[in-house]
């Protein structure tokens, strides 16, 4: 598109933004001044753009600052490769019973995914736990699939999905009811999707808990 004008990188998704809303206070609009009947003469109606510095002040600012600080702190976990980091911290937990081994999967999981979104945490997440499933001599889908379900769990913070931030928005839901009810949540989905997984992944899909051991 008309982004190729312009040199590499030069142009993204938030300058198009910027510009659009630059664009709402310099495009003309009719209003017709409070308390005046419709029918009010076009001589009589004042010229204003579609948007003004006094509607721009009664915007939720706390809410949009949180949302962009959702995603810079997303993007600082994937910059500074935090989010790896924690991933690999999986592979100290390999000689654990599989029970145990897939709890601490949806516990790093649901973790991960408070802060960044849960498209990218699995892509991070199951190249890792594949990895560590084959140092455990663990079958990849027992861990993988625990670890793509828990990635949903998004429930701890405002800025963990979408919805949380249309909730928080509304100003009838405060943070400490969001972190009391987002934990009880996320430990009954950790430990049911656990107990879920380790029970009927072996009997829905037919594979065994465990590697078969390879005569060398």
């Amino acid at each position: 598109g008309w982004g190729a004008l312009f040199p590499s990188g030069f142009m993204n998704d938030g300058t198009v933004a910027i510009l659009v809303g630059f664009a709402l206070f310099c495009i003309p609009a009719w209003h017709t001044p409070p308390g005046e009947e419709s029918h009010t003469k076009s001589g009589n109606k004042r010229h204003y753009s579609i948007m003004d510095w006094n509607t721009m002040k009664g915007l939720p600012w706390d809410i949009i600052l949180l949302f962009g600080g959702g995603f810079a702190l997303a993007e600082a976990f994937t910059k500074s490769e935090l989010d790896v980091i924690i991933g690999r911290q999986l592979f100290l937990f390999a000689e654990w019973p599989v029970f145990l081994l897939i709890f601490m999967v949806c516990s790093l999981v649901c973790l991960m995914t408070c802060v960044v979104s849960n498209v990218a945490t699995t892509t991070i997440f199951l190249p890792i736990v594949y990895a560590v499933s084959k140092s455990a001599n663990v079958h990849p889908l027992m861990l993988m699939i625990p670890a793509t379900i828990s990635s949903s769990f998004s429930f701890l913070l405002p800025i963990s999905t979408g919805p949380n931030m249309i909730a928080f928005s509304s100003h009838r839901i405060t943070m400490l009811n969001f972190v009391t009810s987002g934990f009880a949540m996320t430990v009954v989905g950790v430990l049911s999707s656990t107990v879920f997984c380790y029970v009927f992944i072996p009997l829905i899909f037919g594979v065994p808990i465990y590697l078969p051991e390879v005569e060398g």
